[in-house]
């Protein structure tokens, strides 16, 4: 970079010799290696320091050190001003002293589709985890730092509107039946965001990371029975939720009946278009994209092709949340209110037991628990009606979609090789039990 020489003018500006930072080693100390800055064959102390093999000559800077970088850039900035005022070094050296230089913290943004989905309360959070980390720069590990970016990923992508008080035991219980009805995570997994956590908690100085624990309780899957599923897509019924003032119940309605039909979870449904539908030798199915990356190509049951016929394919787009609210309100005027008993696991021991009316206890993942629950009934059916010769359990797994065979059933460990023609032959039996 060129500088201005006094007297010398050039179109209005006048040129100074070019200033470097160098990293002087050969004055190493216990706090590191001192960068200097050259100018006119003087030396300016910067008052920072590297450590070894840090110093990026060719571009200036302290590799992975973005605020010291930062701060040696705002003071060649500093120092050209001086030299143009007309400032000898040695009183340039004193203003340096005493100047304290304001550096922007410059926070590391995501992919920029998702974190424009956050609302303003999720950008905060994102931002307070990587002033956090930056805090911590010289004594975190790598790893360690990985393990608080990890936890935030996951749970923005659970609630884009989170902030930081939301952290309880309350929050934690839902936070753990989301992961495993979306991710469909193992104890070790929980164990170790459960840690992340607590270690959160205590770095914002949040009471209560006591209480974050994970103890496997087999959960009890709540589901609405198949006449219950039937009676959301009733003409009257619907009649009475297009009446309602809130106009997003019949959206809800339908991609809650979407998730029902075809057991999709709602990651998939969100991106969900009529193009993840084909029809192949007079048969429907439904592909995309699932997790892990894996492809999902699987029939479409007969009520699945009907009810997506019936709406024209067309996908309502909503939020996760909005769903999530207007489905208990929806249930609730279906008069879905006998009780039901909730266990939610607590500890390893532990596990809270309360009687609700069953529309509170109902959210969108319900309807991939329902659409189990049929699958579970009808391949049962097959399978009694075919002498045994149906293998359910994979049939089962292959139409849940399940990245591996072993999350439904672990103990079973052969691969599924015969689910197409499953398939068949439970949609033969099926029509000629009917």
């Amino acid at each position: 970079m060129f500088f201005l020489e006094r007297g010398e003018q050039t179109g209005g500006y006048c040129r100074y010799p070019c200033m470097k930072f160098f990293a002087r080693s050969e004055k190493a100390s216990k706090k590191g290696i001192p960068i200097v800055l050259i100018t006119d064959k003087q030396k300016i102390q910067t008052g920072i320091y590297c450590s070894d093999g840090k110093w990026d000559h060719k571009n200036q800077r302290i590799k992975g050190n973005h605020n010291d970088s930062l701060k040696l850039a705002q003071m060649k900035i500093d120092v050209e001003k001086y030299l143009l005022e007309g400032k000898k070094i040695d009183e340039i050296r004193e203003l340096l002293k005493t100047k304290k230089t304001v550096v922007q913290e410059r926070v590391a943004i995501p992919n920029m589709k998702v974190y424009d989905k956050l609302s303003d309360n999720g950008k905060s959070f994102y931002k307070e985890i990587e002033k956090l980390i930056k805090s911590h720069e010289h004594d975190w590990s790598e790893g360690y730092k990985k393990r608080f970016r990890s936890i935030r990923k996951k749970i923005l992508e659970h609630d884009p509107h989170f902030y930081l008080s939301k952290l309880n035991d309350e929050w934690w219980r839902g936070y753990t039946a989301y992961c495993i009805e979306e991710y469909e995570n193992t104890n070790n997994t929980l164990n170790t965001d459960a840690k992340a956590i607590k270690a959160l908690m205590k770095e914002f100085g949040i009471p209560g990371h006591d209480k974050i624990k994970w103890g496997y309780i087999e959960p009890e899957i709540l589901g609405l029975s198949w006449d219950k599923v039937l009676k959301l897509d009733d003409s009257e019924f619907v009649k009475k939720i297009k009446a309602n003032p809130k106009e997003t119940l019949n959206d809800s309605r339908i991609l809650f009946l979407i998730g029902c039909f075809t057991g999709r979870r709602w990651s998939e449904i969100e991106k969900m278009t009529k193009d993840n539908f084909y029809e192949l030798k007079g048969e429907w199915r439904y592909k995309n994209i699932g997790k892990g990356r894996k492809p999902v190509d699987l029939p479409l049951l007969p009520e699945a092709v009907a009810f997506l016929k019936k709406i024209k394919f067309e996908i309502p787009r909503l939020t996760g949340q909005t769903v999530n609210e207007d489905i208990k309100q929806i249930c609730q005027i279906a008069g879905f209110k006998t009780n039901v008993l909730v266990i939610t696991p607590i500890s390893a021991s532990v596990d809270k037991r309360e009687v609700l009316p069953e529309y509170e206890t109902i959210h969108f993942h319900t309807s991939r628990h329902s659409y189990a629950i049929h699958v579970v009934e009808i391949a049962s059916k097959a399978e009694a009606l075919s002498n045994g010769e149906l293998h359910k359990e994979k049939y089962i797994s292959w139409m849940l979609g399940h990245a591996s065979f072993a999350t439904t059933w672990k103990y079973i460990n052969r691969a599924a090789s015969s689910n197409e023609k499953t398939h068949q032959k439970v949609m033969e039996i099926m029509k000629g039990a009917a």
